[in-house]
């Protein structure tokens, strides 16, 4: 929903036709606003533009659609200089990475979300100095004044050990 002023209860508002898990929302670079969350009870990522100007919602832009009910899912994105936008998510469920686990996805934009690319693998588990590195819960994303992006994440050993965790940065 938009509201038009504080307490004014004029709304713009966008049916997701879902229930709307961890919303958030960005400022772009042509000062729109980037929404996003993550449609439950099938996890999908999903989100859309709302443009500030005319205070409407753009089309829906669905990035990962799961057949699996309540498969959890964390997902975060970042909006950077001269148009670019990056939507990082990580669906636990996935099973297609590395030893059968899990990978996280990125999606990219460079004209403040009007066009993505399709999602590729951002990390796929691996073995850093002995041990297996697989996504868990934690994602967070930002870009420098130059656009560079940096995704951290954290991790656990497949023993899902706590004592195992790690906290990792990827730069583009």
């Amino acid at each position: 929903h938009y509201d038009a002023a504080p307490g004014a209860g004029a709304f713009t508002t966008k049916d997701f036709q879902a229930a709307m898990l961890f919303p958030g929302c960005a400022r772009l670079s042509n000062n729109n606003i980037f929404a996003c969350g993550i449609a439950h009870p099938v996890d999908t990522v999903t989100a859309m533009i709302f443009n500030t100007g005319s205070n409407t919602f753009g089309p829906q832009k669905k990035f990962y659609l799961s057949e699996i009910v309540d498969a959890g899912m964390t997902v975060t994105y970042a909006a950077g200089p001269n148009g670019k936008l990056i939507i990082v998510f990580n669906p636990y469920a996935d099973g297609g990475g590395n030893f059968g686990l899990n990978r996280m996805f990125i999606s990219s934009s460079t004209d403040n979300g009007t066009t993505w690319n399709t999602p590729s693998v951002l990390y796929n588990p691996s073995i850093i100095n002995g041990d297996t590195v697989v996504p868990y819960f934690g994602v967070d994303a930002i870009y420098d004044q130059a656009g560079n992006y940096y995704v951290v994440f954290n991790s656990l050993a497949p023993s899902g050990e706590y004592s195992t965790a790690k906290l990792w940065v990827i730069k583009n």
